[in-house]
């Protein structure tokens, strides 16, 4: 790791962390009791299918967490974070003392009914 990176992990991180973080908790998939953490969510819009239902079941998210504060999180785990649970869904990537987890959004909200075909 580079000096910059250093520093970074143990000056910027907590920083940004303090001014953009919010209060959670990471399930490894085995289960057992969920551990606390704060965590960084960067959730995109929804793909919505028009045509069909609309059903908001398509939200991505990267959470972002340090290493400092979870060791390893794993493909399969759960992070729960302001009501939102967010499962991961590929093995995280570390970069700079900090986890990339890319998640989805566990729940699905349907808004609207599949439309009867006419013959």
């Amino acid at each position: 790791m580079s000096a910059f990176d250093d520093m970074f992990t143990t000056a910027g991180a907590p920083l940004l962390e303090e001014q953009f973080g919010v209060a959670g908790t990471y399930t490894a998939p085995a289960g057992g009791p969920p551990t606390s953490v704060t965590v960084i969510v960067s959730d995109s819009p929804p793909n919505v299918d028009i045509d069909a239902t609309l059903e908001l079941d398509s939200y991505d998210a990267v959470v972002k967490v340090r290493q400092s504060v979870l060791a390893t999180p794993a493909k399969g785990g759960r992070f729960s974070v302001n009501g939102t649970n967010w499962d991961v869904v590929a093995v995280p990537l570390l970069r700079g003392g900090v986890w990339r987890c890319s998640c989805k959004r566990a729940e699905t909200f349907e808004i609207g009914h599949r439309r009867e075909q006419r013959a």
